[in-house]
């Protein structure tokens, strides 16, 4: 099981859903490469005693294997979480998921700062041609679009808002990286919300803090 120190907190829980806190270092899914602990062992040990979970485990293969995971977010990033404790629920927010009607929004720290205030970029995205599971800035890629917007400045830090719409293709911020000057020193928080699937990574500029879903 997970150490206390790595418990996710319940920020929700009702009939239909389980919103969990999950704090940075903890891996979400279990997987043959995982080696270690994982929120969703977390979470089958939690809802064990759930008679409605355990009857749709029984009956849906898909609700057994994700123990109603809805989504995923990376193991250093924080943030809401959600797992179904129904297998209609599951299905329906994955639903909702994959049509990106959700909002998501994430908070996110940023070494350096950015040349203006506020701005547009525009940047097709590919496939990494020697890491498939990442993502790069690319000809023949996905269009994207990132808003950005710089809400406080101080003298070190400065406090921006990053809106990212993308309504056609996945939008990896890290992609990004070399579209978006970035001046060393300091430090920025970014706050950005999207529509669609995110990926991001803590061992460049962006460091994805927290992220949280809404409708």
């Amino acid at each position: 099981m997970l150490p206390k120190t790595l418990e996710p907190t319940i920020l929700l829980e009702n009939e239909h859903v389980l919103v969990l806190n999950k704090p940075a270092g903890v891996v979400v899914n279990r997987a043959s490469s995982v080696k270690v602990s994982t929120l969703q062992d977390w979470v089958e040990a939690y809802l064990q005693a759930d008679p409605v979970w355990q009857r749709d485990r029984a009956v849906d293969q898909i609700f057994a294997e994700r123990s109603g995971m809805v989504h995923r977010i990376d193991k250093d990033t924080s943030g809401a979480i959600l797992f179904a404790k129904q297998a209609v629920a599951m299905h329906d927010l994955m639903r909702q998921f994959k049509e990106r009607t959700v909002q998501k929004t994430y908070v996110a720290l940023v070494h350096g700062h950015l040349p203006t205030h506020e701005g547009i970029v525009r940047a097709p995205i590919v496939r990494h041609p020697k890491s498939r599971e990442r993502f790069t800035v690319g000809e023949g890629g996905r269009p994207s679009e990132t808003y950005y917007k710089v809400k406080k400045e101080f003298s070190s830090i400065n406090i921006e808002k990053l809106l990212q719409e993308n309504k056609k293709s996945e939008h990896p911020i890290r992609a990004l990286e070399k579209e978006i000057k970035v001046y060393e020193g300091g430090f920025t928080l970014v706050e950005f919300s999207a529509q669609n699937r995110t990926y991001a990574s803590n061992s460049g500029p962006y460091a994805i803090l927290a992220p949280s879903a809404g409708w």
